[in-house]
């Protein structure tokens, strides 16, 4: 019923998507872009949209804390991004390498689970 609302070109790679109480969250990883609706299906805005190394490269998972913050898996960027509900950027945690802090690489195993292999020795 929800997709029947929506404007079929809006998507173009649908990948995850997270409810809350008063939002829909739909992120879009080939965008990149997290769409959100309100409870009538409306969209009301569009955060994290592709950009350099400060923003979304390959986003493909994200939740969503009790603030309403947005913690995010970049693959492309080696990362995890948390954003505020405005979408911009307030801290990135890692980057690609193989110490301390840094995560080697992103598994698309079979389940298409996400993995990520991090380096905490």
């Amino acid at each position: 019923m929800f997709h029947s609302m929506l404007s079929i070109d809006l998507f173009n790679h649908p990948f995850d998507v997270k409810v809350t109480r008063d939002r829909v969250l739909v992120l879009d990883k080939s965008n990149p872009c997290i769409f959100v609706f309100n409870t009538n299906h409306v969209l009301t805005n569009s955060l994290i949209t592709r950009g350099d190394g400060k923003q979304t490269n390959y986003p493909l998972r994200f939740d969503i804390d009790r603030d309403y913050k947005i913690i995010m898996c970049d693959c492309s960027n080696h990362s995890v991004c948390v954003f505020n509900q405005e979408g911009k950027q307030i801290h990135k945690i890692g980057k690609k390498g193989q110490s301390i802090g840094e995560f080697y690489r992103a598994i698309w195993n079979s389940a298409r689970q996400h993995r990520t292999h991090y380096s905490c020795v």
